[in-house]
């Protein structure tokens, strides 16, 4: 059995919806596991649609969604490994597991990205993507490491996105890792229960060597990873150019938020992760009204068109 997860809340369920339909369309058949405070905290629509689609047999789908309460005080951005170890306890058949962002659209033929955790681990480069192996930041990485009877493993330049975690079962020690991390350092700089949007209550900046918990953890995790590791860069989440995988939306601008004509006359046009959404917003879960999701397609096009001559510098 192969299953991906994601963790979602309040109306990131629309993202995990269009999440759910862009793995469908790109040959996923397996178990989709989203993972929630509790059933009645998931917004009215979007339970009312994935509850339709999961009560249905449809023929043109193969693959299932399940729900999965946990019931933690953390931010869903630093119970991440705990969750994929509950997912993995639960569904004992699981052979290999993927994390996903609710804000990531897959855009990839999906046997490729899963099959990539045969290699070990999979995880993917940030927008800021560089961090040598030199920065004075993985040094004091390098001592935390130490500190929980660890060594470094691995000299990496490229710092990982928290959005995308591959691994097989055999590698599962890679989550003790990752939560021991979070569990140990995470909340040096950072409460780990915060609330709502990333960028409401993070602070401080890179000097922090624990400024993002989850994602600095992962790193770390992947400096002391005894084995190998399969590494995708930037480009896989559309933080660069090249080969567009998983375009990841970062920041509080989301797809379901954005007004893509008002933002192109103020010089923001845009991007790939908006096109990649709403194409695939129309099903097997179809969150969004037939109407809305042409208007936004028009409104698309017509910004793209916009930002040819008008744009921010």
């Amino acid at each position: 059995m192969k299953i991906v997860v994601t963790l979602a809340e309040g109306n990131y369920f629309q993202g995990a919806c269009v999440l759910f339909n862009s793995l469908v369309a790109n040959g996923f058949n397996g178990t989709f596991v989203a993972g929630c405070r509790s059933l009645d905290s998931v917004p009215t629509i979007e339970r009312s649609v994935i509850d339709a689609f999961r009560s249905t047999t449809a023929p043109i789908c193969s693959a299932r969604w399940e729900w999965f309460c946990v019931d933690t005080a953390w931010h869903f951005t630093n119970y991440k490994p705990r969750f994929m170890q509950q997912v993995l306890e639960a569904y004992p058949d699981c052979t290999s597991i993927v994390y996903l962002d609710p804000d990531i659209v897959v855009c990839a033929p999906w046997h490729w990205i899963e099959a990539a955790t045969e290699y070990g681990p999979v995880v993917a480069g940030d927008v800021n993507w560089s961090l040598p192996a030199g920065h004075p930041v993985r040094q004091e990485w390098k001592v935390m490491i130490e500190q929980v009877g660890k060594s470094c493993q691995h000299s990496l330049d490229i710092y990982f996105n928290g959005g995308l975690l591959g691994i097989q079962r055999r590698d599962r020690a890679f989550l003790v890792l990752w939560l021991q991390f979070i569990q140990e350092f995470g909340a040096s700089a950072n409460p780990l229960d915060a609330e709502g949007e990333i960028e409401a209550w993070r602070r401080g900046g890179r000097w922090n060597a624990m400024h993002a918990p989850d994602q600095d953890a992962l790193n770390i995790a992947a400096m002391a990873w005894p084995h190998h590791l399969s590494t995708f860069g930037p480009d896989l989440m559309g933080f660069s150019a090249g080969w567009l995988g998983l375009p990841h939306a970062l920041g509080s601008s989301k797809p379901w938020k954005r007004h893509y004509l008002r933002e192109a006359f103020d010089g923001r046009p845009p991007r790939q992760v908006d096109k990649a959404y709403w194409v695939q917003a129309t099903g097997p879960i179809q969150v969004y009204p037939s109407l809305k999701i042409k208007t936004k397609l028009v409104a698309l096009s017509v910004a793209s068109l916009i930002a040819r001559f008008y744009k921010r510098v």
